[in-house]
């Protein structure tokens, strides 16, 4: 995005949201002003932009008092339009006039009619309208338009019309859903559109995992696009899946350009920071999180980690100090240590720039979040799956408790050759093999099912470890799978 400074009073453009209640506050760029009259027309000398460039105004209408029984004006649901001003040498353009409905309790997403607008230019370009009326954007913004530049950097043009986000469109505040019907069917019913963004998995690369990843919305839809080869590649045979499925990712949704997928972190988290978006939440976290999981950092994604690593810090600081607290007590709680692995995976980069961007991320993640970083070797949660452990104890001796050997077997002797329709379809010294694996399928399974069902439920050790050899050993050893 280009870089946007405050011009004189006289010059950019303007904006009009008309009969705003006492009370209402209303952001531009990130910079609240706070009405105090209900004559209020609108905002003028917004910087005019390159074609990258765009404004942010957030409305949040008060409810009148007599509404609430004198209570104050408490706020009602905000709702936000992007402003994309092109380059003009019209500096008295009206670039959005939108109206209060006070049915909605909200700012209207029609256009306010035609007659109006001209009223309102006419009396503009004769400076009829008080400063406290039309407020001008320097009064607002004053010299801190850096800070609006660098939150939006890489937010292109092209990524907001991937978000279907275009000039003059009102946004309102969505949360996730896995029914993609389900969303449209919402978004028929809004004044108004959410954004909605594609599937962002969060995986892990040992396969005990997959239980964990059935659980998570994203994860779910953007593994219902595998084949079953690919599934079984991505959790036992990939050496570095997280690698694998950030370049699905970038190639998929982005245009194979880094620098569009750090815009949808910013936007994301600009969305959810400034229309309180559970939708935008999620999708920012998971897009951190996919992030943080990778471990292999070959040479041609080191500029996104810098620019990722500077802008999570900047991120950071604008995040309430009990933010993580809430997402833990909420089940939330992956992007904690996707944080702390962060850390550690990037400890050993050696980039200048990158190490001073990781050092000052860590920095802040331990003053304002305590023991985020100093205890990344003892925490285990969602996103940590004890891989370094798992590894060291690969080569040793399996040792199996009396009780799950009494309760496989007594699963084997229970069980009759009419439950596995799949059964004789395998070998006989297959089945010799993974005795376990086989007396555990069920007659509407074939074999991978079952060892699908095995990883995700996780109630047998002895069925796991079957289940996870047969994977490694005889479904196509030996092959070289790709993520896609």
């Amino acid at each position: 995005m280009s870089a946007v400074s405050a011009p004189p009073d006289d010059k950019g453009c303007s904006i009009a949201i008309l009969d705003l209640p006492v009370g209402s506050s209303l952001t531009l760029d990130g910079h609240v002003l706070r009405l105090q009259r209900d004559d209020f027309v609108g905002i003028k000398g917004i910087p005019l932009l390159s074609n990258d460039g765009f404004h942010f105004v957030v409305a949040r209408a008060a409810v009148p008092q007599q509404q609430q029984g004198g209570g104050g004006g408490a706020g009602t649901v905000p709702v936000g339009f992007v402003i994309m001003p092109a380059t003009t040498t019209d500096h008295q353009t009206l670039a959005l006039v939108r109206r209060y409905s006070a049915l909605t309790e909200e700012v209207s997403s029609d256009e306010v009619d035609a007659t109006t607008v001209s009223n309102l230019a006419t009396r503009m370009e004769a400076n009829q309208l008080e400063p406290h009326r039309m407020i001008a954007y320097s009064d607002i913004v004053k010299d801190e338009s850096q800070a609006w530049n660098d939150a939006t950097q890489f937010i292109s043009r092209q990524l907001l019309t991937s978000r279907n986000i275009r000039h003059g469109l009102k946004i309102v505040p969505g949360c996730y859903s896995e029914d993609d019907d389900e969303q449209s069917t919402q978004q028929d019913d809004k004044d108004g559109s959410s954004i909605l963004y594609p599937p962002i998995p969060v995986l892990q690369s040992a396969s005990s995992a997959a239980a964990r990843h059935s659980q998570h919305a994203g994860t779910k839809k953007y593994l219902a696009t595998l084949t079953p080869t690919q599934r079984t590649a991505l959790f036992v045979q990939q050496t570095n899946p997280a690698t694998a499925i950030l370049d699905s990712i970038l190639h998929k949704y982005y245009h194979n350009r880094w620098q569009e997928l750090l815009g949808d972190i910013q936007l994301s988290y600009l969305i959810f920071l400034q229309l309180q978006c559970l939708g935008s939440l999620e999708h920012w976290r998971d897009l951190v999180a996919m992030l943080c999981q990778v471990d292999v950092h070959p040479s041609h994604i080191i500029p996104l980690y810098t620019h990722f690593l500077t802008i999570l810090s900047k991120q950071v600081l604008a995040i309430e100090q009990d933010f993580f607290e809430d997402m833990e007590t909420t089940g939330d709680n992956f992007l904690l240590p996707s944080l702390r692995q962060l850390c550690q995976t990037t400890a050993h980069i050696r980039d200048e720039n990158l190490q001073a961007a990781r050092t000052q991320l860590c920095r802040i993640l331990e003053n304002r979040f305590q023991g985020v970083v100093s205890t990344t070797t003892t925490t285990t949660t969602y996103m940590e799956m004890d891989s370094d452990e798992e590894e060291d104890e690969e080569d040793k001796p399996v040792v199996v408790s009396t009780e799950e050997y009494e309760a496989s077997m007594a699963r084997a002797s229970n069980t009759t050759p009419q439950q596995h329709g799949q059964k004789d379809q395998q070998p006989q010294n297959i089945r010799q093999q993974y005795p376990v694996l086989f007396a555990a399928q069920m007659d509407h399974e074939d074999i991978l099912m079952t060892c699908a069902r095995a990883l995700d439920e996780k109630n047998d050790v002895s069925l796991v470890r079957e289940a996870a050899a047969f994977l490694v050993e005889e479904v196509e050893p030996g092959a070289t799978y790709t993520v896609s």
